[in-house]
This record gives structure tokens, C-alpha cells and sequence, in this order.
């Protein structure tokens, strides 16, 4: 056939014979490999295989896939199992089998997966055999072996024990892991196209909000919308507010407690506050008394073993004080060093150490119900000077108030009749005129005295008599049993006699400031 199309032309001829012989071999279904032929031919394998394909392509030979469950049996006599070498080949047909129904086996090499197949299986059957034993039978390459477990590693078969494995078929079956490696290659790329295409629509969508945003602010919305979501917008407010106050009125109308709790008044009583109920009525102000609390001291629905689970029992205390011990080692250990050092320097007879004086606080006072309360409570927190005796200022205050009564009245008769201050100032005007006279006779000087002069002074004697006679009535000497009075008792007149004879002296020189050039 190969003549008859001229397919030798240009070719060796062990070439065609070799390739020939490994079509029969393949369609015959024996247990012979490319390569055997060329290790006995001594040719070069993939020359051998180009032959081969351009034969079987010229006379359209179908040639059916090689089979690896017929290599496992004759690798596995060559790795020396010895009395397991069934047991081995039956677990490594079976994992082939297992690898063919995953599609591992498609556009795989035969010798790959029986490779696999006896190292698992010898494994599995506690054979130590390396992949470096199993290459140098099966005649692949390292990288291949481990390609063809990783593959089946991915298959949820190889998560079953051996048991199982033999027992248990598992019906789904697995895709090709090329096509499992190009659709994981497919959702990479898709990912990232959808990760782009995110960061896209991300940025378009801020452009689109954005320019949204600024249509918005330029047109706004018409008023007649405006006033509609307002008046909606108070209505919902008007209502809300009115149910709940409706609901709050009911709940208080169905709580009895509270409807006789409830004052009659809007605001705080005046008693309640603390304050008087009238101005007059300052120093003694009513006090609030706190309402009685009635409570019930039924303890019937607690249970005695509830009271005795809060006390603690003996064991419970020892432990807790152990415990307390141990937290606390450090500061009982410093005390007892503080003690120690203590009674050494009692011993010794060192002086104690005085304790440091920490400042008490101040009690609050409460509010006071007149002003001259609050003025009291001042000057008791703070003392203004330690030198004043301040009791002594309270009965001069009581003294005050007891005594006004005759002030009163002396300022009432000074008022009603003639007032005396006049009659004082004119005494003190004619003794100041009479001094000054006495003054030029006895320096000598002349004085001419005309009649009406004289008659005025005489008229003025009498007067100064009859003023005399009642100055003297006035003024009475004092019982020596009776007590002085106070300083705050003196009156008005009396005080203006002092000032007076004060201005005039003990020899009667005074200077009166309403002088007339007549009386020289």
C-alpha cells in the first residue's frame, strides 16, 4: 500500500517497517510502545513518529487510543513487588480505570499515567519505591509524573482511603484538566475585565451624580412642589405629635398611681421651694417634711435556700481569703515592713511622725430665707477680722432696735416746739461776742456803747437767763447706781451740746462764722 502511493519514495525503508509494525501493534491492542521499537531499531523516536502519522494519514487508518491498563502489568513486573505484584497491578488498574472515567488519560502519554498509577499503588501497599525507580521503567520525565498526580490529587476520589476506593465508584465524573485550566484562565481575565470595567462605571457614575447634582441646583424645584412637600411635611409632624400625646394621656389615665400623684398646680409651691408664704413672715420660714414612705416587708416570694446561696459557707470563705492572700502578697508584705521599721524606732526612741493635716471640707449651707440670714451664714464661713468681737455687735444691734422708740420721740418734741439747736446757736454767737469785747478792754481800746446798744443787751441778759434756768433743768445729774448708756443711745441734742462746747473750749473762746462789723 505504501508503494502503490509512492509513500517510500525519499524515506528509509526501516523507517516504513518500523512504522508499520507499530500500526499492527496498535490495532491489534498489544502491550508495545514507540519507543520499544526504536530502542531495538535504534532510531530516533520522533522520526519514527512522523513516519508513523504520514502513513496512517495517506491510507486513512483509524487507529483506536492506547489502552494503559495493558502496560501496568508488564511495568509492574519490572519493579520487583515479589508476592504483592498482583495485589499492586489490581490497585494500579483500578486508579487508571478511575483516571480514565476523569478524562486524564485523553492526549496523555500511556506510560504517564501507569507511572502514576504503580507509585500510588506501591504506596499503598507499603512499597518504598521513588519516582526516580518508577522513571527509569516507565521511561518519563520527572515533571510528567508529578503533572499526572497533581491532576489526579484535584479528583475527589483521591480523598478516599484505599478501603473505599476499592469499594466505593463515584459516579460524577470530572472534566479534562485542560479544560479545567483554561476556564480558571477564563475567570482571571474575566475578573479583571470586570475589575476595569468597575473602575469605569465607578468613575462615570461620580460624573453622572455630579452633573446631576449641578442640573439640580440649577433648576431646583418649582414652588408649587415646594409648598406641597412642606404642608406635608407639617402634617406628618402635627400627627405624630398628636398620637403621641394621646398615648401618653391614656397611659396615665389608666395608671391610678399616677393620677393621684399628679399636683393641682403648674409649678412648685412656695412651701415646697422652702421660701415664706408672706414678706413679713422672713425669719421663721415653713420647712417641706419629707412624705413617709410606706413599704411592704413581705418577703414571701423569696425562698430560703435564695437568702443562703448569698451567705458564703466555710469552704467558700477560706478559699476566697486564700485567694485574697495571694492578689494581695506585695501590700501585706510592705505593711508588715512599715510595722517592723515602727517598732525599731519605738525601741530606739525616735519621735513619731506627726500625721499630716488634710483640709475638712466646708459644710453646705442651705438657702436662707431673709437677707439678714444670708448676712449671718457669710460672717459664719468667713470672719471678716479675728480682732472684732462680733457678739458684742449683735446686742448693740438689739440695743439699737429697742431704743429707737425714744429717739423718736425726742425728735418729735424738738419738732413741735421751739427747737432748742436755735436757741444753743444764739448762746454761742453772744458769749463769742461778749469774749471778743472783753478782748479790746483789756487791750485798752475805746468801746462807745450807744443807748439802743444797750437796751438790746439787756433785753439779751434776760434772755440768756431765762435759757440758763431751763439749761439747767435739762441737765441732772445722774444716779450713781444706774449703768452708762450705750453709745448707740445717745440722742440728737446731745449730740450737738458736745459738738458745741467742743468749737468753744474750756475758756469760752469761740469764732462765730455769721459775724456783723456791729457787734465791734
Amino acid at each position: 500500500m505504501a508503494l502503490s502511493r509512492n509513500l517510500t519514495r525519499g524515506r528509509k525503508n526501516t523507517h516504513i517497517h518500523a512504522a508499520c509494525v507499530y500500526l499492527s501493534c496498535r490495532t491489534e491492542g498489544t502491550a508495545h510502545l514507540l519507543i520499544d521499537i526504536s530502542d531495538v531499531l535504534q532510531i530516533c523516536c520522533y522520526e519514527l513518529g512522523r513516519t508513523y502519522l504520514k502513513l496512517s494519514q495517506a491510507l486513512c487508518i483509524n487507529v483506536p487510543s492506547v489502552d494503559p491498563c495493558l502496560y501496568i502489568l508488564r511495568f509492574a513486573s519490572k519493579l520487583e513487588f515479589g508476592t504483592k505484584t498482583q495485589q499492586v497491578t489490581n490497585t494500579a488498574l483500578r486508579l487508571v480505570q478511575r483516571m480514565k472515567r476523569d478524562s486524564i488519560h485523553s492526549g496523555r502519554r500511556p506510560s504517564g499515567l501507569c507511572g502514576a498509577a504503580l507509585l500510588i499503588a506501591s504506596r499503598l501497599h507499603e512499597f518504598n519505591r521513588s519516582i526516580g525507580d518508577i522513571v527509569k521503567v516507565v521511561k518519563v520525565h520527572e515533571s510528567t509524573m508529578r503533572k499526572r498526580l497533581i491532576e489526579f490529587g484535584d479528583t475527589p476520589s483521591s480523598a478516599l482511603t484505599l478501603e473505599e476506593f476499592m469499594t466505593v465508584d463515584l459516579e460524577e465524573e470530572q472534566d479534562p484538566p485542560s479544560f479545567k485550566v483554561a476556564r480558571k484562565k477564563d475567570k482571571e481575565r474575566l475578573q479583571k475585565l470586570m475589575e476595569e470595567e468597575a473602575d469605569t462605571f465607578s468613575d462615570l457614575q461620580k460624573q453622572i451624580e455630579c452633573q446631576l447634582d449641578q442640573t439640580k441646583r440649577r433648576v431646583g424645584l418649582p414652588k408649587s412642589l415646594r409648598k406641597l412637600e412642606e404642608s406635608e411635611v407639617q402634617k406628618f409632624i402635627h400627627e405624630s405629635t398628636m398620637t403621641a400625646i394621646n398615648q401618653i394621656i391614656e397611659e396615665c389615665e389608666d395608671d391610678p398611681d399616677y393620677v393621684h400623684s399628679g399636683t393641682k398646680e403648674l409649678g412648685p409651691n412656695m412651701e415646697s421651694i422652702g421660701l415664706p408664704t408672706s414678706l413679713q413672715d422672713t425669719t421663721n420660714a415653713p420647712q417641706t417634711q419629707e412624705n413617709e414612705m410606706n413599704i411592704d416587708l413581705n418577703f414571701d416570694d423569696i425562698d430560703d435556700e435564695e437568702l443562703d446561696s448569698y451567705i458564703m459557707t466555710e469552704p467558700e470563705f477560706e478559699i476566697k481569703k486564700n485567694l485574697w492572700h495571694e492578689i494581695n502578697a506585695e501590700y501585706l508584705q510592705k505593711q508588715k515592713e512599715k510595722e517592723e521599721l515602727l517598732k525599731k524606732e519605738k525601741e530606739e526612741g525616735k519621735p513619731e511622725k506627726k500625721p499630716r493635716k488634710r483640709p475638712t471640707k466646708r459644710a453646705r449651707i442651705g438657702p436662707a430665707n431673709s437677707a439678714g440670714e444670708a448676712i449671718e451664714k457669710i460672717i459664719q464661713e468667713k470672719k471678716i477680722s479675728s480682732k472684732i468681737n462680733y457678739e458684742v455687735l449683735k446686742n448693740l444691734n438689739t440695743a439699737i432696735t429697742t431704743n429707737t422708740n425714744e429717739t423718736v420721740k425726742v425728735v418729735d418734741q424738738a419738732s413741735i416746739e421751739k427747737p432748742r439747736e436755735d436757741f444753743i446757736l444764739e448762746l454761742v454767737t453772744k458769749k463769742a461776742s461778749k469774749s471778743t469785747k472783753s478782748k479790746l478792754k483789756d487791750v485798752g481800746l475805746p468801746f462807745i456803747e450807744s443807748e439802743q446798744v444797750k437796751k438790746e443787751q439787756d433785753t439779751k441778759e434776760q434772755q440768756e437767763s431765762y435759757v440758763e434756768q431751763e439749761d439747767g433743768e435739762d441737765y441732772f445729774e445722774e444716779d450713781p447706781d444706774k449703768h452708762e448708756e450705750p453709745i448707740g443711745e445717745i440722742s440728737v441734742l446731745q449730740m450737738l451740746r458736745q459738738h458745741h462746747e467742743n468749737e468753744i473750749g474750756e475758756d469760752g473762746y469761740g469764732y462765730d462764722e455769721n459775724y456783723e462789723e456791729d457787734d465791734y
